[in-house]
């Protein structure tokens, strides 16, 4: 089990930096207060365990983290509770922590445990502390549980505002993502057909309410089946990816480039007239039967049959529009392809 691209995994690694930062910082304090030398060894032995786990952790990645968390849960918490000062301290801080991240970092049923544990045990020492309060070490003085107070609440608090900043982020990577990849061709990266579709029918009802005209090209790659048939898919695929790039570049900022079959592509031109929109699909036409396409079985030079088709009042929603363009695109093959034919 790799844990390498996983949340949770980049989430630990970030709390045990802090953790280890926090022991350093947490062992030079309790050296300048003159603290017992146990307290003091206490953050040393927690810091040098936490330089071994980052040893351990390229190796073995998930035992890394088992470690980590038994420390955390089993090991931490209780000489935090039990060798400081008890709910004077920041005891109550670190056992809540404990039990969030603990129960975050948790996949497998039997690792929900560790929390558990933790939460029974905060539980007892407070309703232990509460019949034995002698127990407990007291502050020396009110400047020192000040310094304690402070210091180990900022801790508990950038530890856990780092693990849900990150989840956040990371949230919002991922979601970006899979929308990103749900609206996008995986071969050639336009646009699918399904979002060519929703964005198609948005500017349709943007035309009804304020007039809004656009223009739809309908591409379609000339005897393709021939490529594929003579070089191979392969090489077809990479022809399909050479044309597609070349349709982003040629585009402008606002048009949309999607690839809605085999070989069948559209291009929205929002704000455009049908004269605007020619001269852009010729443009493109033109560049693309100058282009020789540089594939493993060699150079390959295709060409692309275009229909247009203006948006009007006749229309009653964007896949007559399409239509159209289809329409016009098989006019432009009957006549002899490798053409542009625009029609309204």
């Amino acid at each position: 089990m790799k844990y390498t691209g996983d949340i949770r995994y980049k989430v630990l690694h970030l709390i045990q930096i802090v953790i280890f930062i926090a022991a350093v910082l947490a062992t030079m304090s309790n050296v300048l207060n003159r603290r017992p030398v146990w307290v003091i060894l206490t953050p040393v032995s927690g810091a040098l365990f936490l330089l071994f786990l980052f040893y351990l952790k390229k190796r073995k990645p998930y035992l890394s983290k088992i470690l980590f968390l038994i420390y955390f849960d089993l090991i931490l918490l209780p000489v935090i509770w039990i060798f400081s000062p008890g709910v004077s301290s920041a005891a109550t801080n670190y056992a809540i922590m404990t039990v969030v991240l603990s129960v975050f970092f948790a996949e497998k049923p039997v690792e929900y445990t560790l929390p558990f544990i933790s939460l029974i045990f905060s539980i007892f020492m407070i309703r232990f502390e509460l019949a034995h309060p002698d127990f407990f070490e007291p502050f020396i003085s009110r400047r020192i549980r000040f310094n304690d107070l402070t210091y180990n609440f900022a801790i508990v608090t950038v530890m856990i505002a780092v693990a849900m900043v990150y989840v956040n982020r990371s949230y919002e990577k991922e979601k970006k993502f899979y929308l990103n990849k749900s609206i996008t061709d995986d071969l050639t990266s336009l646009y699918n057909r399904r979002y060519c579709f929703e964005f198609g029918e948005n500017l349709f009802a943007q035309y009804l309410r304020h007039r809004h005209r656009f223009v739809v090209a309908m591409m379609d790659l000339d005897l393709f089946k021939k490529i594929n048939d003579r070089y191979g898919h392969d090489a077809g695929d990479e022809v399909l990816k050479a044309f597609s790039e070349l349709l982003k570049k040629e585009s402008r900022r606002g048009d949309v480039c999607s690839r809605i079959g085999g070989e069948e592509f559209t291009v929205i031109f929002p704000e455009s007239t049908l004269e605007e929109a020619h001269i852009m699909a010729e443009r493109f036409r033109k560049t693309l039967e100058e282009t020789a396409i540089k594939t493993e079985k060699g150079l390959i030079k295709i060409t692309c049959s275009i229909g247009l088709c203006a948006i009007n009042n006749s229309m009653d929603s964007f896949s007559d529009v399409l239509k159209g363009s289809d329409e016009n695109l098989y006019k432009a093959k009957k006549a002899g392809r490798n053409q542009t034919i625009p029609g309204v």
